[in-house]
């Protein structure tokens, strides 16, 4: 947002010069090769300063349908996932076919040739030290 700050900054000189410059016109030379340039740019600048304001308040705007469209798709999906597992069961295998997953059981893993360390008390300290 910064940059818009400097855009301000460049229309709003360029609108001081060339009041300024329109004010002093008997005292300058003829400046309208240079003025009628700058007068073309601060209209377009200043059009466009007023096109960004309107679709930033558009983007906005859209963002917020976005967000309330996502709300109530989420909703929806909520509502479709748990009426697949009311028709095929919780635990059916079906439900990967719509990127469900079923709940199982972990697999256990021992291995038995790997036997717990037995626990070596720490050696006492001699009291005569």
């Amino acid at each position: 947002m910064a940059n818009n700050n400097a855009h301000a900054d460049f229309v709003t000189n360029w609108e001081t010069a060339l009041t300024n410059v329109k004010a002093r016109a008997a005292e300058l030379p003829d400046l309208t090769a240079y003025v009628t340039p700058l007068e073309i740019f601060l209209g377009e600048a200043k059009s466009l300063q007023a096109n960004q304001k309107a679709l930033t308040g558009i983007k906005q705007q859209e963002t917020q349908n976005l967000l309330e469209v996502m709300a109530k798709g989420r909703e929806a999906a909520i509502r479709l996932r748990a009426a697949l597992r009311a028709h095929y069961g919780p635990k059916s295998e079906r439900l990967i076919e719509f990127g469900m997953r079923p709940p199982r059981k972990r697999a256990r893993t021992t291995n038995p040739e790997v036997k717990p360390k037995p626990v070596v008390p720490a050696p006492a300290s001699d009291p005569a030290e």
